[in-house]
């Protein structure tokens, strides 16, 4: 018979190697580019060209890095184990809005209510990645257009934009209004 004071704990594996590795994949590229824009943004004018240039480097590498990280999680969302899935994220049984209620209910009454076991995340926790996602994608998006439209001397997925509208003839039209 155990005793009170028995620890033994069951083990039961809920995320994937791969899930676990793109969720520090990514929090570690967000930090990567959260130092070197705010590194950039706060000393910019104070770096030498050179160091800025490396920074620069670093922030474009790490964005692709990220977007790579980013695009492999959402494929995952769709072909990945039940726990990994965009099921799994947001409240669409009758069971996971049960457990969303209940958990709802706990919060609000300061922790006081109990809440259903789950196996898998928070029934909160869908709906704030489901965010991040939309968040996410719309960073890198805005990120490899900014990357393309500046002078950087990192590599472009479209190759170095400079080269690129030096290859490219001049358009047919007026690009003012005038």
């Amino acid at each position: 018979m155990a005793s009170t004071t028995d620890t033994r704990y069951i083990l039961h594996p809920v995320w994937d190697p791969l899930l676990r590795t793109l969720h520090w994949w990514l929090a570690l590229t967000i930090m990567a580019q959260f130092t070197s824009g705010a590194t950039l943004l706060t000393l910019g004018d104070d770096m030498s060209a050179a160091l800025m240039e490396k920074i620069d480097i670093v922030h474009d590498y790490g964005g692709y890095a990220f977007a790579a990280g980013l695009a492999l999680r959402i494929i995952w969302l769709f072909v990945g184990p039940p726990t990994a899935r965009w099921r799994d994220l947001l409240p669409l049984t009758s069971a996971q809005r049960r457990i969303w209620r209940e958990t709802l209910a706990c919060y609000l009454s300061g922790f006081r209510r109990p809440i259903s076991p789950y196996r898998g995340h928070n029934a909160f926790a869908g709906p704030a990645y489901l965010a991040f996602f939309v968040i996410a994608a719309a960073q890198v998006i805005l990120g490899i257009t900014l990357s393309l439209m500046s002078d950087s001397p990192a590599p472009h997925l479209a190759g170095n934009p400079r080269l690129l509208s030096e290859r490219l003839p001049p358009p047919d039209f007026p690009l003012s209004g005038a």
